[in-house]
C-alpha cells in the first residue's frame, strides 16, 4: 500500500472516531486526545491535519453529511435500484430504523448556537440534501409515481422535517408505546406515498 493511500485511510479513521465522539458527546464534549485514542492514534496525527478543534469538527461534518445524503444512500441516478418516488419511501422509512443512519442532527442543531461554522456546515448539507430530494421528486413526477400539481418545495420541506422531527422524538426519550414500529412507519409511508401518486397511476 503506498504512502498515499495509507494517509487517506488514517485520515477517515480519524474522520470515523470524530464522528462517534461528536455524535455520543456533541461538539463542547469532543476531546481531541480523546479522538486521537478511538482511532489508535497520538494527537499529533489530528494537528498534521487540522489546526484545532474547530477545524476538525468541521470536517467531521462534511464526513458524516456525505454519507446520509440521499444521493450517498441510493447512489447516483443513473445506479440507483430503486426509482424515484421509492426511493423517497426508503429514505423515510429509513428514518425509523437507528442502525442505519447515526442520530447526529440534534448534536448538530446544538452545536450551530454557538459555533458559526456547524451553522455554516448544516445549512450547506440541508440545501445539498434538498436539491438531491427535489431531483428526486421531479423523477417521480416525469414517471407519473408522484402527481405533478404537487408543489415540489413542499414535499422537499415534509421529508426533511420528517427525518429532522423523527430523530428530534427519539432523542427526547419518548416511550415505546407512544412510538410506531418501523413496519408501522412504513407501511404508514406507503400509504402517503399512494395518496400522491399521479391521478392516473393512483390504485383503484
Amino acid at each position: 500500500m503506498g504512502r498515499r493511500k495509507r494517509t487517506e485511510l488514517t485520515t477517515v479513521r480519524l474522520l470515523d472516531a470524530a464522528a462517534v465522539e461528536f455524535i455520543e458527546l456533541g461538539y463542547d464534549g469532543a476531546r481531541i486526545s480523546s479522538i486521537a485514542r478511538r482511532a489508535g492514534l497520538t494527537p499529533g496525527a489530528v494537528y498534521a491535519r487540522w489546526q484545532n478543534k474547530n477545524e476538525l469538527m468541521a470536517a467531521t461534518l462534511d464526513h458524516i453529511f456525505e454519507r446520509i445524503l440521499p444521493g450517498a444512500i441510493n447512489g447516483d441516478s443513473n445506479d440507483r435500484r430503486v426509482p424515484d418516488i421509492e426511493a423517497l419511501l426508503g429514505l423515510a422509512a429509513r428514518a425509523m430504523r437507528p442502525d442505519d443512519r447515526p442520530r447526529v442532527m440534534v448534536q448538530v442543531f446544538a452545536s450551530t448556537r454557538n459555533n458559526a461554522e456547524m451553522g455554516v456546515r448544516l445549512r450547506a448539507f440541508l440545501n445539498r440534501e434538498a436539491e438531491q430530494l427535489e431531483r428526486l421528486i421531479e423523477e417521480g413526477k416525469e414517471s407519473g409515481s408522484c402527481d405533478p400539481a404537487i408543489s415540489t418545495a413542499a414535499m422537499t420541506f415534509l421529508f426533511q422535517s420528517l427525518g429532522i422531527g423523527v430523530e428530534l422524538m427519539f432523542e427526547s426519550g419518548i416511550d415505546d408505546r407512544h412510538a410506531p414500529t418501523a413496519e408501522q412507519w412504513e407501511d404508514l409511508m406507503r400509504r402517503f406515498m399512494a395518496a400522491v401518486a399521479a391521478p392516473e397511476s393512483a390504485p383503484d
